[in-house]
């Protein structure tokens, strides 16, 4: 995960050179989706180019990993799949091009979240994993994780059989088998 971000840090900061100094950047020829999508007003944000801001991200989520601040890490997770979510909105629908540089920045983010939200899990933390992903990334996935089936649902329609039984008029609860279904 620490060298994905760091993958991750540094095509930012190629990114947000090209954008600053500007010229041709390795693997767009000239005239590209990459020049197109560099020049366009979704490359900044009140000024400041986006990919200065991935970095400051990226920078974020590497001292968060080497001093261990698990708290930080949910946050940052929901902004990489957020930013990730976005962009690749932006380029398939508004500009209708795809920046080979860019999109492999936000394959980065998904995959470094993914990494991030599979170590919460093993830790014990996955609904916290999860929530933070949520919050910050516009997900509900946080509310799915602390969702508690009822007792003695089957374990393939844990709460969702009764509460369809009950909502059609029939008043008396379903008694699942106890044990495997």
């Amino acid at each position: 995960m620490f060298a994905l971000a760091l993958g991750g840090l540094a095509v930012s900061v190629g990114l947000f050179y090209r954008h600053v100094v500007g010229g041709g950047i390795a693997g767009c020829g000239g005239g590209g989706a990459c020049e197109e999508l560099l020049a366009s007003r979704w490359s900044q944000v009140l000024g400041v180019p986006v990919a200065g801001l991935g970095g400051l991200t990226y920078v974020v989520l590497l001292g968060s990993l080497a001093a261990n601040l698990r708290r930080l890490l949910s946050p940052l997770l929901g902004l990489l799949v957020g930013a990730a979510a976005w962009f690749i909105f932006v380029q398939a629908v508004l500009v209708g091009r795809f920046c080979p540089w860019c999109m492999t920045l936000h394959g980065i983010g998904l995959l470094v979240t993914a990494l991030g939200v599979w170590r919460q899990a093993g830790s014990g933390g996955t609904a916290r994993a999860l929530q933070g992903v949520g919050g910050c990334g516009g997900s509900g996935a946080g509310h799915v994780a602390n969702f508690r089936p009822a007792a003695g649902d089957p374990p393939h329609r844990r709460g969702w059989r009764r509460r369809a039984l009950t909502a059609v008029g029939d008043s008396r609860p379903r008694q699942w088998p106890q044990g495997r279904v």
